[in-house]
């Protein structure tokens, strides 16, 4: 895995931009949901002895929560730039290692015909393939989001139909959920990297290799 400044410049600053798209997605689903807020606002307001209907009050709260939301397109704008530069990367670096010792690539491959069974090297090997294949995944995941994400931003001036939109955000929001879950899942396999596979591996990606 490379660590140079670069990669880990790129790992850090998409980890934060992760986190935030996240957070922001939990912020819209849960407390700054409009249907929530609009019941709420509806409510207070009709306890106050003032009548409101229930557009303007679904209007009201997608306008309260309209400067967070705003948040979340500049993150998603920042993704598509990181994964940009990933791209750069991934062709200037020796990075097509990733893809070589995945479960998929054919480094794993003769390493798994010519290893002797049960052997320390060929565990590593299948260590080091799951954690490139996953690797893989996320970066599928992550392109999968950014695109679709601008397909939403930009529907109006792609000339989108409405079913598309409709189905492109179903499958942008399940992909959300998809990255939400890896987050947790991640800072568990680094632990257990850390602690059994690799030591020394979140040093490796605060402070660089050392060899």
């Amino acid at each position: 895995m490379n660590t140079t400044l670069l990669h880990r410049l790129w790992h850090w600053l998409t980890a934060l931009t992760v986190l935030g798209l996240v957070g922001t997605f939990f912020l819209r689903k849960t407390f700054l949901s409009w249907r929530t807020n609009s019941r709420v606002i509806e409510e207070g307001l009709t306890a106050e002895g003032v009548e409101i209907t229930a557009g303007l009050a679904k209007t009201l709260a997608k306008t309260i929560r309209a400067p967070m939301w705003e948040w979340h397109y500049y993150l998603g704008f920042a993704l598509v730039v990181l994964l940009a530069f990933r791209l750069l990367l991934f062709l200037f670096f020796d990075d097509r290692q990733v893809v070589r010792s995945s479960l998929f690539g054919s480094q794993f491959r003769t390493l798994r015909s010519n290893a002797t069974k049960h052997s320390a090297e060929l565990a590593a090997g299948i260590h080091r393939a799951r954690v490139y294949t996953l690797y893989l995944v996320v970066f599928g995941v992550l392109f999968f989001m950014s695109a679709s994400g601008v397909l939403l931003c930009f529907d109006d001036s792609l000339g989108l139909s409405r079913e598309l939109v409709e189905s492109t955000k179903e499958a942008h929001e399940w992909v959300a959920w998809l990255a939400s879950l890896f987050i947790p899942l991640h800072i568990v396999g680094v632990v257990f990297a850390e602690l059994r596979v690799e030591p020394g591996i979140v040093s490796k990606m605060i402070g660089g290799s050392k060899e």
